[in-house]
């Protein structure tokens, strides 16, 4: 019957509205493995190999300050930080692009562990979405003396096991270009790294308005 037809054509449009978009960027440092590496591995800006929806392509990466390494033996990004006293915390950090879309939501995940575990002081990896983009930073000087902030930042606590740190990004504004991944240093004296071996940005856009349908109130025809 046609009238029927008619409401359950409707119903499908109605659900199928609802839906939301989700696509997954993965950027796998441990398959890159690029030889002879530089002293640091993102100056001048790199292109790193990664998947984005499926689809093969590169993501630039640059230097900010400290000296991002790239590790042949872990097959990791290094991020080098040392503690000195309360007034010298040195740190690292990178940044890569992407396209982070106003309203959308993130997950970000992040498969990491430390060189020396430090119980009851893990060192702490910051994720911030950035406005900024491109590289600022060249040295191989190791890290950086800067502020050490790690509020909201991810405690090491799976400490030497490379373990999924994940951040969540909701219904972010406005949109911004890159992802500012940074590294502190605990609060126990001497040198300290994170390795990343790889990132997952879990991608998802909010449903589009329901559809709205009216029916006139004519009488259904049958047939």
């Amino acid at each position: 019957m046609k009238f029927r037809f008619l409401k359950a054509m409707m119903l499908v449009l109605s659900l199928t509205s609802l839906r939301s978009y989700s696509q997954n960027a993965i950027i796998d440092y441990e398959n890159w493995n690029p030889s002879n590496p530089p002293c640091n591995i993102f100056a001048g800006g790199v292109n790193v190999p990664a998947t984005v929806g499926g689809n093969n392509t590169t993501i630039s990466h640059g230097s900010i300050y400290g000296q991002p390494q790239y590790n042949t033996s872990a097959k990791a990004v290094e991020l080098p930080v040392e503690y000195i006293n309360s007034s010298d915390t040195r740190g690292t950090q990178y940044r890569f692009a992407y396209n982070f879309k106003q309203n959308n939501s993130y997950e970000v995940k992040i498969n990491a562990a430390v060189i020396t575990n430090v119980i009851g002081n893990p060192l702490y990896l910051q994720v911030a979405i950035s406005s900024s983009s491109g590289s600022t930073n060249s040295p191989c000087a190791g890290p950086d003396n800067r502020t050490r902030n790690v509020s909201g930042a991810q405690a090491m606590t799976g400490g030497t096991t490379y373990t999924d740190y994940t951040l969540t990004f909701n219904s972010i504004s406005p949109a911004n270009p890159s992802l500012d991944i940074t590294a502190y240093s605990g609060t126990t004296t001497g040198a300290n790294a994170i390795r990343i071996r790889k990132i997952t940005i879990t991608e998802t856009a909010p449903p589009p308005p329901s559809a709205v349908f009216t029916i006139s109130p004519t009488t259904p025809v049958y047939v």
